[in-house]
């Protein structure tokens, strides 16, 4: 299982396991969408490109997951499929490029209001052939 709830005052926290690192950021993207949404899936298939930068994994971590964030509750666009992502380590740091699938979504369909994804206890560590870090959002 890429993602268990646990539990957290006060927040919504999740455990979060990857055979790689760009397992760790599907998965965790599993988990926000679970906690945003449930099982709701938006009709309409649209189709949006990501691009963000970041000094390091959990600071790209949680800039991705705030785009998404940004996208639902700003925009009323929920991604529910991410068909592409690749990270790139270059000499000026970190680099994510997704393709993103989804739509516009009823908000009043939404499940929990994420007000920001947080860094609390944000370590991303590798253990034998595992990737793992806590991912806690802010409700």
């Amino acid at each position: 299982m890429p993602f268990r709830f646990i539990e957290h005052t006060a927040d919504a926290a999740a455990e979060i396991t990857g055979k790689s690192i760009t397992g760790i950021f599907l998965s965790a993207f599993d988990a926000w969408k679970e906690t945003v949404a449930g099982k709701e899936k938006s009709h309409a298939v649209e189709k949006k490109e990501i691009e963000l930068s970041a000094p390091s994994y959990e600071v790209l971590l949680v800039e991705f997951l705030s785009e998404l964030n940004y996208l639902l509750f700003t925009k009323k666009w929920l991604c529910v499929k991410i068909p592409i992502l690749d990270i790139i380590t270059g000499d000026d740091g970190l680099k994510l490029i997704a393709s993103l699938e989804g739509g516009a979504i009823d908000p009043t369909s939404i499940k929990i209001e994420i007000k920001a994804v947080t860094f609390h206890n944000l370590e991303i560590v590798k253990e034998g052939d595992i990737y793992k870090t806590v991912i806690v959002f802010d409700i």
